[in-house]
């Protein structure tokens, strides 16, 4: 991929495009190399800045790097140097934020990128990083405003968005919001698993055990893997008191995984989960004997 530079000085629209993809590589690609190839890549960015030292995009891809590998005066040292050739700086003020956050100099982190956010102030993830910032800093109802510019602008919002909007409202007492947040990212993203386990929990610890019952049972109609569900459900109930319709779920659940199709059903971790069942209901029981005792 070339990269603009201002010794190629294109047209804005075209910088701006640059610019998205360049943001891609730095948010998405760099972290998938992962530690155990952070040297190899800084070494093969070290070889192209020799035939490319113009080239900003390879300083900040260095910089990235140097930032995952916590060498925070390396990582600086190359931001500086690519915000010297970047046509567009408000990246460099990102990546820069960005190790501000991850070295704890949360206060810096936040003069950054409202740097990049006065450059690009329809960014999304810039805003979403600001957030970051201000929640580390306990300033929440600002964080909570900054989220509500932010997910306007997300061409693809991920469960992690709605999560930490969720846990600031959570941490204000602002339950009802958080749920209703969580709610549209169900509806935007086709209800993926991990925002619904997050919407019944939050629904459980609030005592809502009927709303996150019908939540499940809701589920229940169309998955394949009723189990994992029921063995959920049988959690619910037997926390609600209500230790007959445990049971209950946790005998669908046990026949639900007798009947699983091919491999699925020979799971290894199948088996601790049936001893698991078969524990709670053994459990469940003698609670209920004793309650009929009384």
């Amino acid at each position: 991929m070339s990269f603009v530079t201002q010794k190629n000085r294109k047209s804005g629209s075209w910088c701006r495009r640059v610019g998205v993809l360049l943001l891609v590589v730095l948010v998405v690609c760099v972290p998938a190399w992962g530690h155990d190839g952070l040297h190899e890549r800084i070494r093969q960015l070290d070889r192209k800045i020799k035939t490319s030292p113009r080239d900003g995009s390879l300083y900040l891809q260095r910089g990235e790097l140097h930032r995952l590998h916590r060498d925070w005066d390396q990582a600086t040292s190359d931001y500086d140097r690519a915000g010297k050739f970047l046509v567009r700086p408000a990246l460099v003020d990102f990546c820069r934020s960005r190790m501000f956050l991850d070295s704890g100099r949360w206060e810096e982190g936040l003069k950054a990128i409202e740097s990049h956010l006065v450059l690009d102030p329809r960014s999304a993830l810039g805003l979403f990083h600001k957030a970051r910032l201000l929640e580390k800093l306990g300033r929440r109802e600002e964080c909570v405003r900054i989220y509500a510019q932010a997910f306007p602008l997300l061409s693809r919002p991920r469960p992690d968005h709605y999560f930490a909007r969720a846990r600031v409202l959570l941490s204000l007492g602002r339950t009802a919001e958080a749920v209703r947040g969580l709610e549209q990212g169900l509806v935007c993203l086709n209800h993926p698993a991990a925002l619904v386990l997050e919407v019944i929990r939050i629904e459980v610890e609030s005592g809502r055990h009927d709303s996150a019952l019908g939540r499940l049972d809701r589920i229940l109609e169309d998955s394949p893997r009723k189990d994992i569900w029921l063995i959920r459900k049988a959690e619910i109930l037997s926390g609600a008191g209500r230790p007959q319709e445990a049971i209950v779920a946790c005998r669908r659940a046990l026949y639900a995984m007798d009947h699983l199709p091919g491999r699925a059903g020979r799971l290894p971790r199948l088996r601790s989960q049936r001893k698991r069942l078969e524990a709670m209901i053994d459990y469940l029981q003698v609670k209920l004997a004793a309650a009929r005792r009384r």
